[in-house]
């Protein structure tokens, strides 16, 4: 993964610590954060995070070409058909 890709990152209350922070929507519909590690809802991110950073919080990402289940595509059992 290239260096230029950045996470947003926020801190989580629960966690006790910064973590990535993803959008989802409340019971409202209405769009709110959460820590990606816990669920617990956090505020906006304000920082963004490089690769080499977010792995520094103990992500890992797999370079793996392959796709879900390492036969790319193709080989989802959910595909059209």
């Amino acid at each position: 993964m290239h260096e230029s890709v950045m996470f947003p990152v926020a801190y989580c209350q629960r966690c006790g610590s910064t973590q990535l922070a993803g959008r989802d929507l409340d019971a409202s519909g209405a769009w709110v954060h959460r820590c990606v590690r816990c669920d617990h809802q956090v505020e906006p991110p304000d920082r963004r995070f490089s690769v080499t950073s977010v792995t520094a919080l103990g992500y890992t990402f797999d370079e793996d070409d392959g796709g879900c289940g390492g036969g790319g595509c193709s080989s989802c059992a959910s595909r059209s058909s």
